[in-house]
Formats: structure tokens, C-alpha cells, sequence
């Protein structure tokens, strides 16, 4: 068996229930029937039983030791080991994330995983739409960091993944296109936004399942409650959706007029993190009104302890994307955050960002770089409200970069997160949104793609303490780089900002 996974008392008690649960499913499966109905109908929990509340090592040696599963049982092995291992977007400091990391690589490195995979991909034309989510969301869990730790992982690792994703997206496409399938009503929500979200977790980007699965989704949106829908949309439905193709740079304007009408009744009572990611989630539409202004305002109308301590970043970062784009004409919208909040947005995310900054051997690559083109690059500069950037730059008067005046501009190195699993080169939209957030505020903003580094490992793409290049980046190849993407910017010129060095702002991750 794999290293211990997780706490020791966990594992521990988990054993002592094994042999209890899968007695208790045995016995229950000759009585349970399989659900009926509608795409996504509520369905028997019994194999769920089996499972629910072990440690990662307690599923892992339950599902290797039972006899007889059948492939529910495996889709549910997996997605309650996700439910066991994630939580990498719980905490918000190093510590946090490299102990997760660290649960997670054991994980990948078990066989009993990698067959776990594998029983997996096989069950899933066999399984209902509900459970093949279930797969993908397990997929998710379990590899939470996997648009960067795939660089690092066995090619058999990721190649194994792939096929399980591959698998599932092919069944859910052939279930929602099938004839009499397009009525959006037969189909649960959750088994369409949560699948987008988990593969927008996992970087993998197939455009027919985003398309398809907006387009049912939308239709759920303008459906008539008279048609049994009961409401337009679940909010959570909706945020999810939203972040999910957000997450891999699949636009929704299409979809902008049914989206931005949503009822204030379905979201008004939301908590202050979800109320904060949908604004963030809203801010990806150039026109998001009328529903971003009734967001922003039910916001305003909160007390500014909303934003603390205790918030995620990932929220607030999307609520200080919103009030950076408004106030400098980059998103169309009637209201703006208050100065109050707006305070305390600025405060939080730089107290936020100074814990989780950490130095990245690509960076160090390309500042030697910048530096042997006579650019002057500063490391980790900071101009405000949380935006940052890796490099300022400074083409001095009368180079072919810096014309007759001079100029300054910032550069951005974009590692493997920053860009899809597949297909490998298309950019997040954090990458895309932190671009128009840098445009909208006249700043000239270049960014390095992580391939343009030469590295002998692949490894050394993450930094590690004393490790060394191996390689670096040819100054030819970034000098053109540069000027290709500062001949794209026209006219726009960026101002002699501050160089503030410091720790990098969530913006900047």
C-alpha cells in the first residue's frame, strides 16, 4: 500500500468502519433499484455508504479489497476520495497549499489510484449523467493543481486522466444531443454546471460540452416557471456555470441578454464570498448590466466587515477585477463600490497576497533575460490595489523599444497554470482578465508563456530551494516576443509608475 495519506487518527478510525459499510451495501444492494426517470433524477446512495467518511487510504483499500462492485461503486470511490483530499482553496498561505500539494502527490504515486482510474474510464458508458459528473468532479478533487503539477506528473498519469475526462465528456455530449434531449427541463443542473466546473478545474477545455451544456442552461434560464422549473436557475447553477467557462476563456455573450436579466430574488440572500464571486464571475461579460449594478449595490448595502480576514481571495480578487474595470471605463456598468469597501479591498488584498508570495525559477530566467537586453527590469513590483506584475521594464530613450522618450511597460511570466491542459495553448481567463484589467488602466503589459524558457526537467518549473537552471531564454527569441506584443498595444503609453517592490498581489498570481 501507498504512504499514509492524511492524518494518522483518520486512517485509523476509517479502518475500523470499513468491513462495517461494505457489509451494511452488500446487503442493501439486493433491495435498491436503479433511479428512473428524467437525465440526472435523484438515485440511490446506498453505494455511497460504502465510502462516505473513510480516509483517502480507507477508500483506496476498501475499493481494492471488495468483491463484486459494480460501477457505481467505483465512480463513488472516486468522487469521495476527492471529497477526501481536496481543499487546496481552503487556506490562503504556503503552508497550506505545499502540505495539500504534498497529500495530493502521494495520491498520483499509489497503483491502486491508477487502477482506480481505470475502472473508472471503463464504467462510464454504463453510468447516468449524474454519475458521470461525479466522475469529472472526482477527476477535479483529486487533481486540484493539475494544470501546473501535470508538467511534473508520469506521462501514464496524465495520459490516464485525459482518457477518463475524455470518456466522460464523449457520454454527457451523446446523452444531452440525443433526440428529445434539447428540452433543457429534462436535464438537472448540476450535472451541467458542475461538469463544466470540473473541467474547467482540470484545464481541459472541449468546446462541444461548454457549448452545449451553456446552451441547456440557458434555456433553463428563460424557461417558464409554468413549465415546472419552480425557479429560472439556482444561483449556485448559474455562478458555477459562469466561473467554469470563465475558467477556460469560453465566452457568454451569446447567452449575456438571459444571464444579466436573472431575478434579484434567486441570489439577494447569498452569502458575502458567493455574493463577491458572482460579481467576479459577472465582470468576464463586457455588458453585465442590469444584473452586475443590482450585485454591486446589494453589496454597498453591506457592512464593510464583509471583507476580512476570513475572505477567499479568489472572491475578492474578482470584486477588485470589478471595481478596477469600472472606474476606468473598462466594463459597462452603472454602479461602482463604494470608497469604504474600496478601502478595505485594497487593504486586504495586499495582506492576502504578502502570504502566499513565492519565488518561481521561470521568473529568475526571464529577469536575467530582461536584463541582458539592457531593460532594467525590477522584480515583483507592486502599483496598487493588488495589482502587480513580475517585471518593470524601462526601454531607455532612443532604443528601438523605447522611441524618443523612453518607455516603461511590465512584464507578466505565465506559467503552466496560466494556460489550458488542453489545448495546451489557450489562455485561462484569470491570463485573459488580468491582460484587460492592465489595458484598462493604460499600462503596457507583456506576457512570457512558460515554453519560451528552456528547462532540461520539467520539474524545475516549480521553484525549489538551491535548485539550479539548467537552461534559460534565448534574448533573440524574447526580445521579439516583446516588441510583437508592444506593437499590438498602439498608442497606448504606460506612465512612469512606482517601482514598489514587494510581494506580489493576488492580481499578480
Amino acid at each position: 500500500a501507498a504512504a499514509s495519506i492524511g492524518p494518522a487518527h483518520v486512517a485509523a478510525a476509517s479502518a475500523r468502519r470499513c468491513s462495517t459499510h461494505l457489509g451494511k451495501a452488500a446487503a442493501a444492494r439486493s433491495v435498491v433499484r436503479q433511479g428512473t426517470g428524467p437525465a440526472g433524477a435523484a438515485e440511490p446512495k446506498v453505494h455511497d455508504h460504502v465510502f462516505s467518511g473513510l480516509s483517502p487510504d480507507g477508500i483506496l483499500s476498501s475499493w481494492r479489497k471488495a468483491q463484486g462492485l459494480k460501477p457505481e461503486d467505483h465512480v463513488a470511490a472516486l468522487f469521495y476520495l476527492g471529497r477526501a483530499v481536496r481543499g487546496r482553496g481552503a487556506g490562503d498561505d504556503l503552508e497550506h497549499w505545499e502540505t495539500h500539494d504534498t497529500w495530493q502527490s502521494k495520491l498520483h504515486g499509489d497503483p491502486t489510484f491508477g487502477q482506480l482510474l481505470s475502472a473508472c474510464g471503463a464504467a462510464v458508458p454504463t453510468l447516468v449523467p449524474r454519475r458521470v459528473a461525479r466522475v469529472l468532479l472526482g477527476l477535479g478533487d483529486t487533481h486540484e493543481d493539475f494544470p501546473f503539477c501535470h508538467q511534473e506528473l508520469p506521462r501514464s498519469h496524465v495520459a490516464a486522466v485525459l482518457s477518463v475526462a475524455d470518456a466522460a465528456c464523449a457520454e454527457l455530449l451523446k446523452c444531452w444531443t440525443s433526440p428529445g434531449s434539447l428540452d433543457a427541463l429534462r436535464h438537472d443542473d448540476r450535472d451541467l454546471a458542475f461538469t463544466l466546473f470540473a473541467l474547467s478545474r482540470l484545464g481541459i477545455f472541449n468546446e462541444g460540452v461548454f457549448a452545449c451544456a451553456s446552451n441547456l442552461l440557458a434555456a433553463k434560464l428563460t424557461a417558464p416557471v409554468s413549465e415546472g422549473v419552480g425557479k429560472a436557475l439556482p444561483v449556485e447553477a448559474l455562478r458555477q456555470w459562469m466561473l467554469a467557462c470563465n475558467g477556460v476563456n469560453f465566452p457568454l455573450e451569446v447567452h449575456r441578454g438571459a444571464i444579466t436579466e436573472y431575478p434579484l430574488s434567486e441570489w439577494q440572500r447569498e452569502s458575502h464570498g458567493r455574493l463577491h464571486q458572482l460579481a467576479g464571475a459577472l465582470a468576464f461579460l463586457r455588458n453585465p448590466d442590469p444584473l452586475l449594478s443590482r450585485v454591486v449595490e446589494e453589496i454597498n448595502r453591506r457592512p464593510v466587515s464583509q471583507i476580512g480576514k476570513k475572505s477567499v481571495p479568489t472572491a475578492i480578487y474578482g470584486l477588485q477585477v470589478v471595481r478596477l474595470l469600472s472606474e476606468h471605463g473598462g466594463l459597462n456598468i452603472e454602479a461602482r463600490i463604494n470608497d469604504e469597501l474600496a478601502a478595505a479591498l485594497d487593504y486586504w488584498m495586499e495582506e492576502k497576497a504578502a502570504a502566499v508570495r513565492r519565488g518561481s525559477l521561470l521568473e529568475r530566467l526571464v529577469g536575467e533575460a530582461l536584463d541582458a537586453l539592457g531593460w532594467q527590469p525590477t522584480p515583483d513590483v507592486t502599483i496598487g490595489h493588488g495589482l502587480s506584475a513580475d517585471f518593470r521594464c524601462q526601454a531607455v530613450p532612443g532604443s528601438p523599444e523605447g522611441g524618443r522618450s523612453g518607455r516603461i511597460f511590465f512584464v507578466e511570466v505565465d506559467g503552466p497554470s496560466h494556460f489550458c491542459v488542453r489545448p495546451r495553448l489557450r489562455p485561462r481567463g484569470r491570463t485573459v482578465l488580468k491582460r484587460r484589467v492592465f489595458e484598462a488602466m493604460g499600462l503596457e503589459l507583456v506576457s512570457v508563456p512558460y515554453w519560451l524558457v528552456g528547462t532540461a526537467d520539467p520539474a524545475t518549473l516549480r521553484q525549489r530551494q538551491g535548485r539550479r537552471a539548467r537552461s534559460g531564454v534565448c534574448p533573440d527569441e524574447l526580445r521579439a516576443l516583446v516588441c510583437s506584443q508592444l506593437a499590438n498595444t498602439g498608442s497606448v503609453q504606460s506612465p512612469l509608475a512606482p517601482a514598489r517592490t514587494g510581494h506580489e498581489g493576488v492580481l499578480g498570481e
